[in-house]
This record gives C-alpha cells, structure tokens and sequence, in this order.
C-alpha cells in the first residue's frame, strides 16, 4: 500500500473514532443543532437546552469567521456548494465565553443518504474493540465511509448545487489544552458519587440524562399505541382481503347465472 493510501487511511482510522467517541454535532437542513452529545457538552459547555434548534455557527463558534467558516456557514444555512475543504480549523466560543481552537470535518448528508447516516449513528453504540470496531463500520457502512473520505479530501469538498442536504454531521476537537473538560468530568464523577453514597440500602441510582428520557416514555407511549393501532387496522384490512376472493367468486358466479337466464329467455322467445 502506498504512503498516500496509507495516510488516507490513518486519517479515517482517527475520525471514526471520534465518532466512536461521541465527538460529533448533527444539523439540520437549515443549520439548527438538531443532535448533541455529552463530548460537546464537556468541550463547549453547553447542555441539550442551550443548543438544540440554535445556529451551529452563531452559538459555538466565534466571530469573525475565517473564509472557510464562512463558506460553511453558507452551506449550513441555505445549502450553497462550500467552496473550501471540509476539515476546517476555526475558533470556537465557550459557554463562559473563552475562546480555543478547534478542528471541524463537515459531512453533508444527502437527502436520499440520509437512512443511511441513521444506521451508521445507531451502530455507533456498540461496544467493541477499537479495531473491531472501524472493521465493522468500514463493512458495514460504504455510503457514509465514502462521505467521510471525501469530506477528509485535500481539495474542496465536491457539491453538485441540485443535490439537497438533510443535514450535516459535524466532527470536531478541540486543537489545545482542555483543562475544562477534565474539571467537569470530574465534577460530575463526584456529584454522581455522592448521590451514590447517599442512597437508600437497595436504592437503585437514576443515571445522568434518565429525566430526559423517563419525560419522553409519554411520547413513547403515544407512538406505541399508534403503532398498536396500525396493526389492528392492518388485521382488519388482511381480513377482508381474505374475504374478497370468496366474494369475487360468488359476484361472478351471480353475473354466470344471470347471463344463462338471459340467455335462455332469449332461445324461448326466438
């Protein structure tokens, strides 16, 4: 293999495993964060409520813009075809305001890719070794690993202006020193710690997000009795095609009967 092959494939080696990682933001259509992740929340200090629906660009990264980010900026806003690279360094903004470095890879999705991308994310949370792991995705998932090639590409990422984007993944991390992340981290260690400790004997532990999800078991709840509602009305629909042959036969076997008495009255009257 040569040196450039090779280096191709230690670069794709490493973004996939910061996908593994949870490095990563997902947009929208229009460049609302519509998917974040505990690492963003740690690098940019920001939790679901402060993000989701907002501008990637207008919330995390500061102003001004470099010619890069600007273009991207454009793309993630009205799908104009960026006109650099999609691995991009620019200047991101903290919750308490600092600023640090960071490097971005923007992976548009096309519309039509766009079931793919969901199974490349929910793949994601396998636990496997890490070699096993880019072995699965690699296999797994040609559409978005050729996305990822292009979008790692020297030279500007290529965009025909007619296809339509669903959204963008947007890889990132930090190009510093993260003091922060590590003093959060342990934060939270320690908080959960001490909840811990302070349980009932026999107490389970509620874990860090579980209000989030236990607030949407209602809407859950309302998509399963949907879907429960759906399949009697596909039973329903099974059973009367089941019923459709027999009636068929005897509408035809009515219409049979009825031509022969025609018929028959005719042979009287001549």
């Amino acid at each position: 293999m040569s040196a450039v092959l090779q280096g191709a494939d230690a670069a794709l080696d490493a973004l996939l495993d910061q996908l593994v990682d949870g490095a990563v933001v997902l947009t929208d259509s229009h460049g609302a964060i519509s998917k974040w992740s505990e690492p963003a929340d740690l690098l940019f200090g920001r939790g679901d409520a402060d993000v989701l629906g907002r501008s990637f660009f207008e919330t995390l990264i500061a102003a001004p813009l470099a010619p890069a980010g600007e273009g991207w900026s454009r793309f993630l806003a009205s799908g104009e075809a960026p006109d650099s690279r999609a691995k991009v360094e620019l200047i991101a903004q903290h919750a308490n305001g600092h600023a640090f470095a960071t490097e971005l890879v923007f992976v548009p999705v096309r519309l039509e890719e766009g079931f793919d991308f969901s199974l490349f994310l929910e793949d994601l949370a396998f636990e496997l070794e890490p070699e096993h792991m880019r072995a699965r995705l690699r296999t797994q998932h040609p559409v978005v690993i050729r996305a990822l090639r292009a979008a790692l590409a020297d030279e500007a990422l290529s965009w025909d202006p007619a296809w339509r984007a669903s959204g963008t993944l947007v890889v990132f991390r930090a190009r510093c020193e993260t003091p922060w992340v590590d003093a959060e981290r342990e934060r939270r260690e320690r908080e959960a710690a001490e909840a811990e400790a302070a349980l009932a004997p026999g107490e389970a532990p509620v874990p860090r997000g579980a209000a989030e999800a236990i607030a949407g078991y209602a809407d859950a709840g309302q998509i399963i009795e949907r879907l429960l509602g759906a399949v009697h009305r596909l039973d329903a629909l099974e059973a009367t095609a089941a019923e459709l042959p027999v009636a068929l036969a005897a509408a035809i076997a009515r219409a049979e009967a009825e031509e022969r008495e025609a018929r028959a009255a005719r042979e009287e009257l001549e």
